[in-house]
């Protein structure tokens, strides 16, 4: 399996929103008659989000068979070649130009694997389902499965 493509949240922007986000309960504690139980609480929110950030990662491998997705730590999606109706390239967000953002979203009939505004794919599969990607290899992705 060859890894094409991963992707990372900067650093610097985790770095700055982490000290944004510390800051906030240690403010309302300062301001406030809050519990010390509360702000501890508060803070193990905010370490629990900053390493869920650190370790964040858009991964996609192609396999000989099948396309694997992964937003870690989110399982890895197996998309096999012979279920993929068409991939057609798609600049940025499918519904929302410009978007900015990082995320990962399952619904009954769509995957999104987002990672910030630019190119992408949408990828139709023949269960009716769509996967949307963020990537940069779009073009590459689409003859490669093809």
């Amino acid at each position: 399996m060859q890894l094409l493509e991963q992707r990372n949240p900067s650093k610097k922007v985790i770095k700055v929103i982490g000290v944004i986000i510390t800051m906030i309960p240690i403010i309302v504690w300062s301001l406030a008659a809050v519990p010390i139980g509360a702000l501890i609480g508060l803070l193990a929110i905010t370490v629990l989000f900053f390493w869920f950030m650190l370790k964040s990662s858009m991964k996609v491998w192609l396999g000989e068979d099948e396309l694997v997705l992964q937003m870690a730590p989110f399982p890895k999606q197996y998309v096999p070649f012979k279920s993929i109706m068409s991939i057609h390239e798609h600049m940025t967000y499918p519904w929302a130009i410009g978007k900015r953002g990082w995320g990962y979203k399952k619904s009954p009939g769509v995957t999104i694997y987002f990672t910030g505004s630019g190119p992408g794919v949408v990828i139709e599969l023949k269960s009716k389902k769509a996967i949307w990607l963020s990537t940069a290899k779009g073009d590459l992705l689409s003859r490669l499965v093809r």
